[in-house]
C-alpha cells in the first residue's frame, strides 16, 4: 500500500452497495484514515451538515438523491467541503457536470487500483 495518511484525516464514504463501502473502508483505514459511511445521498448530506470531514468520497448512481444531487446540495450549504467522486458511470455528461462543481477535487472510475485510489485521495485532500 501507499504510505500512511498524516494526522488521521476523516473521510465520508458514500455508496449504496455495502460490499463497495467495506472495500473502500478497508483501503482507507489500512492507510490510516478515519472512515464514516453513508449509503445514499440524503444520508450523506445530513452527515456533512453535522460533522466535519476532510473529504467526501461519493458514488454517482444511488437511490433517492444521486451523487450529483448531493454534490450540488453540499456546494450550496458548505462551499469549503471537498468531494472526490468514485463511480462506474463517468460519462462525458457526468464529467461535464463534475467539472462545474468547485467542491469536486477529483474523480476515478471503478474498478480502482488501491494505490492509485489512495494517491488520488491524498491529492484531493491536499487541494485548495
Amino acid at each position: 500500500m501507499v504510505e500512511d495518511a498524516p494526522q488521521k484525516k476523516k473521510i465520508l464514504v458514500v455508496d449504496d452497495e455495502p460490499v463497495v463501502v467495506e472495500y473502500f473502508r478497508a483501503i482507507l483505514e489500512s492507510a490510516g484514515y478515519e472512515v464514516d459511511v453513508a449509503h445514499e445521498g440524503r444520508e450523506a448530506f445530513r452527515k456533512t451538515n453535522r460533522q466535519c470531514y476532510d473529504l467526501v468520497h461519493i458514488d454517482i448512481r444511488m437511490p433517492n438523491w444521486d451523487g450529483l444531487d448531493c454534490i450540488t446540495s453540499m456546494q450550496h450549504v458548505n462551499p469549503e467541503i471537498k468531494v472526490f467522486v468514485v463511480s462506474g458511470v463517468l460519462t462525458d455528461d457526468v464529467l461535464r457536470e463534475l467539472e462545474e462543481q468547485p467542491i469536486v477535487k477529483g474523480w476515478i472510475e471503478k474498478p480502482v487500483n488501491p494505490e492509485n485510489y489512495l494517491r488520488a485521495i491524498r491529492t484531493a485532500i491536499e487541494s485548495e
